[in-house]
């Protein structure tokens, strides 16, 4: 479940560094058009998420949306950038500036669960190479923590396990850590 209370200050904190950035749920057609477009069930979390925030532009990268005006900022246009990843239920999220993924796993490949999992694109653009967070909640802090403090993500800070302990449940690849 998301704390929408902690998120909603995260996005706001976030979003400053953008100017003239207006932050904005989806609507309810916009949600709709995209549960459609996918080949494996949305996670609740996902809905909920776009209704608080439907993309995001934060110095660390952007947080993608749903049927949203701007094609790179919209997860169906994101989605076509690999193939497989509609069809692997692997919903892209978020990226980095870098060129690299962030995208939630739904069809339970690494354990029970909605874990996300990164891209590195220098080495695949297809396939994930860590898992990174247990649930969509501790990905957005983490993502827009880093986004706030101006270092992005923390990749290869072991205290990530302390934050999210539930994510060592979950196997199939290193952790975001290792």
């Amino acid at each position: 479940m998301l704390d929408f209370v902690q998120l909603a200050d995260l996005v706001i904190k976030a979003s400053l560094h953008v100017e003239g950035q207006i932050v904005h749920g989806a609507d309810s057609g916009q949600l709709r058009n995209f549960v459609n477009t996918q080949l494996s069930p949305v996670p609740d979390d996902l809905i909920q998420w776009l209704k608080l925030c439907n993309s995001l532009t934060c110095r660390s990268g952007d947080l993608f949306g749903a049927a949203t005006p701007c094609r790179e900022m919209d997860i169906d246009h994101q989605q076509k950038y690999c193939e497989t990843w509609n069809a692997s239920g692997w919903i892209p999220i978020a990226n980095d500036e870098c060129g690299n993924f962030h995208a939630i796993v739904t069809r339970g490949e690494f354990g029970n669960g909605f874990p996300i999992v990164f891209f590195d694109t220098s080495l695949s653009q297809c396939h994930p190479d860590h898992l990174e967070a247990s649930d969509l909640q501790h990905f957005l802090v983490e993502y827009l923590t880093g986004a706030i403090r101006l270092d992005g993500f923390p990749f290869g800070d072991p205290s990530i396990a302390e934050r999210d302990p539930e994510l060592v449940r979950f196997h199939g690849l290193p952790f975001i850590w290792d």
